[in-house]
């Protein structure tokens, strides 16, 4: 009976330990959507159409956002310094979009193998 009675608390621990971590991500994707609201508004799209940009839910599952969002078990505010860290070239914040879409790599973008860094030969610039 009491293995039995300390799994069962084991699990409802860790259940509520999980709730609270999906309430924090919650959290930061509410203070993440502005920054990508904005971020699709200031696209150039001239360059990029719209329907190249994953949609907000989309956006937070790419790698360099999903880090972002959980790193620390979520606990870690999303900032203005931070958002600029997640999409920094060198996190191949771009490749994921378009990985995300299915789409090659265009011929304007090319990637330092050396250090790992995209780097952008055209249109990816930001505000």
């Amino acid at each position: 009976m009491r293995p039995k009675l300390e799994t069962i608390l084991q699990e409802h621990a860790l259940a509520q330990a999980q709730d609270v971590i999906r309430i924090r991500r919650d959290q930061r994707e509410a203070e993440f959507e502005p920054f990508w609201d904005e971020f699709v508004v200031s696209r150039s799209w001239d360059l990029t159409p719209p329907w190249a940009l994953p949609r907000f839910v989309d956006a937070c599952e790419l790698p360099a956002i999903d880090r972002m969002l959980a790193e620390d078990e979520s606990k870690i505010p999303v900032t203005a310094e931070r958002w600029k860290m997640a999409i920094d070239l060198r996190t191949g914040f771009f490749f994921d979009i378009l990985r995300c879409r299915g789409l090659p790599e265009p011929p304007y973008l090319s990637r330092n193998t050396s250090r790992g860094a995209c780097h952008p030969l055209s249109p990816f610039q930001f505000p």
